[in-house]
């Protein structure tokens, strides 16, 4: 099995530790049952600003991916309070999930300590006046219950010679986009196969518009996954929707992903057609 897993993540933590400078610009620290969070700058420039939403949580305890699996509630982010920036185009990267079990259901998230970067667009170049950016964030973490919590974070954004935290180790376990991987996905009624050709033994995670998530920790000797259900309320026949592949490269930490849509195939045929782009 080759997830990035805990041990990745704490090595993460620790180097974070090890090398955040007293400097940083950040928010302040909002204290929470059970967690924390704060808003950290990396990067200045003409038209975006890079930053990171840091979560730390208490032994035990995790939060959720963008999506969470069988339960579980994903950060929803409101940026609307923000001054100067491009609010509805703010682009939020997710690291490589850890699988969890939660009460027998399967979740997806994080435990211990995560950033996640994000990269908001300027409204207009900074000149005198300063940008503002306001989250609202509202999230969840859990352990042997489960807890929604909220945090109202600022971020004040200055000249490009502000001290930055480099936030390199996490933005290189957000998948990146792929245009030259082959995904493919489709639905015969009863039988989901997604196909990733030359990619036998990675580990995949999918998941569709509607929140559903496919996982695989590794893919068969044809690159593919098989996924057994009838359509039914709380899963529905997947058939037109869009639908995210990514996996993770036999080193454990290069991910990649693709958008694919899927494909209607004749029952027993499963006949396999990429998404046209």
């Amino acid at each position: 099995m080759i997830l990035i897993g805990r041990n990745i993540i704490i090595a993460l933590s620790l180097l974070f530790v090890a090398t955040g400078a007293a400097a940083d610009v950040s928010s302040e620290w909002q204290v929470d049952q059970y967690a924390k969070t704060r808003l950290v700058l990396e990067e200045i420039t003409a038209d975006h600003v890079k930053i990171g939403l840091e979560i730390v949580m208490e032994d035990g305890w995790h939060t959720y991916w963008r999506a969470p699996g069988d339960a579980g509630l994903p950060p929803n982010f409101d940026w609307a309070g923000s001054v100067g920036v491009d609010d509805d185009n703010v682009v939020v990267g997710w690291p490589w999930p850890i699988e969890f079990r939660d009460f027998d259901y399967q979740t997806f998230g994080y435990e211990g300590r995560v950033i996640l970067p994000i990269t908001v667009p300027l409204a207009a170049s900074l000149v005198d006046s300063q940008a503002q950016i306001n989250l609202k964030l509202n999230y969840g973490v859990c352990d042997e219950v489960c807890i929604p919590l909220s945090a109202q974070l600022s971020l004040p954004i200055g000249s490009s010679d502000q001290p930055a935290t480099d936030l390199t180790q996490w933005r290189d376990r957000v998948p990146d986009k792929a245009d030259t991987l082959i995904v493919e996905a489709a639905y015969d009624g009863s039988e989901l196969v997604i196909d990733v050709p030359g990619a036998h033994g990675h580990e995949m995670i999918a998941d569709t518009d509607d929140g559903r998530i496919f996982y695989a920790n590794a893919l068969d000797d044809d690159g593919q996954a098989r996924f057994m259900f009838a359509p039914s309320a709380l899963n529905p026949d997947p058939t037109g929707q869009k639908i995210r592949i990514a996996v993770v490269g036999a080193d454990g930490v290069r991910s990649v992903v693709k958008e694919a849509t899927v494909m209607q195939s004749p029952p027993a045929q499963n006949a396999l057609t990429q998404d046209p782009k």
